[in-house]
């Protein structure tokens, strides 16, 4: 479908998603008809707090309506819920999950990441941790079915550290874990992940505040993964 650029919380259309042309990468172009509300009922907001993409190209693709071969899928993280959006034509783009997809002890749905056979994901709530004395809380939610993702497992710390973005690789979860640096989950059963690793940037404390490693990347070829802690830097 060409060369693309997701935008997340912009300051245009109070923050909704909206998609721009890579045709000539000097010179985004707004797609017309692109922008997704998520205006979808009462003390629904519009505002999209980050997003991730991938494509799908088994049996599910027939539940997109623009779909043939295989179907581009957003999951949008709205603060509220995690939302399902076809936006295989970029020009417009559908609804698909009927189903809300919440949980208990909802706090502010920030962001998450997909596995590799895109089957799952996984979901960071940033502020559960603060508002109900959680530890550590990842969510796992099943995309078996596009239009209901179910919720099937969750990964609990052994700390109170806030969970913040996690990317996937191979079976391997690298999360961002404020306070607590970086975690890494063993992600083999993607609905029982298991703590593997992990690298302290900030060893003051692994307490519920805004400290720490706030990002992490590990698509390298290297294998090196990358840190940014706001305290202590890359």
């Amino acid at each position: 479908s060409g060369r693309r650029q997701h935008v997340a919380g912009s300051n245009l259309g109070a923050g909704q998603y909206r998609a721009y042309s890579l045709s000539d990468p000097s010179a985004p172009q707004f797609v017309t008809g692109s922008s997704v509300s998520n205006s979808l009922g009462a003390g629904d907001p519009s505002y999209m707090h980050d997003a991730a993409s991938l494509l799908v190209s088994d049996a599910r693709a027939a539940s997109c309506v623009n779909a043939v071969a295989q179907c581009e899928v957003l999951l949008d993280f709205n603060e509220e819920k995690l939302e399902i959006w076809d936006i295989t034509d970029i020009a417009d783009p559908q609804h698909l999950n009927a189903g809300r997809p919440e949980y208990p002890q909802r706090g502010y749905v920030h962001s998450g990441w997909w596995t590799e056979d895109r089957q799952f994901a996984f979901v960071h709530d940033e502020l559960d941790e603060q508002s109900f004395g959680l530890n550590t809380t990842v969510r796992v939610f099943s995309l078996a079915d596009l239009s209901n993702p179910s919720l099937v497992g969750q990964w609990t710390g052994p700390t109170n550290a806030i969970d913040h973005n996690g990317y996937v690789r191979g079976n391997r979860y690298y999360m961002s874990n404020y306070s607590r640096g970086l975690t890494v989950l063993d992600i083999s059963d993607p609905a029982n992940p298991q703590a593997t690793g992990r690298f302290d940037s900030y060893p003051f404390s692994d307490s519920r505040g805004f400290v720490g490693a706030w990002g992490a990347y590990p698509f390298f070829p290297s294998g090196t993964v990358a840190v940014s802690d706001i305290s202590e830097g890359l």
